[in-house]
């Protein structure tokens, strides 16, 4: 931070921390991020809040969505879980499953 490398935001528990964007910019890098190597849980979040603003999706569409980059495995391993959970309700069967908030 003291290099100004590293911007702030919040306070105490609610802080956050990032790289100022001009310095970004700034770099030329010009590399996009990808969710190749999303970790499980934030895919699980992912998902759970596209079902969230768009109830009754079915999964090629949540799939599109949050990104094709995604492996198919890794999406419907996760989507299977979270439905597992409980934490999204699915309706349907085979190609007319949709997906509903709990």
């Amino acid at each position: 931070m003291d290099l100004k490398l590293v911007k702030q935001s919040g306070r105490a528990r609610g802080t956050r921390y990032f790289v100022a964007p001009l310095l970004l910019r700034e770099t030329g890098l010009g590399s996009h991020t990808t969710l190749v190597r999303v970790e499980p849980h934030r895919l699980h979040t992912l998902i759970i809040k596209d079902v969230e603003r768009y109830p009754g999706s079915a999964a090629s569409d949540i799939h599109r969505r949050i990104g094709e980059e995604v492996k198919d495995r890794t999406f419907s391993r996760a989507l299977k879980q979270v439905v597992d959970e409980g934490r999204i309700v699915p309706k349907g069967e085979k190609k007319g499953r949709r997906y509903h908030p709990r």
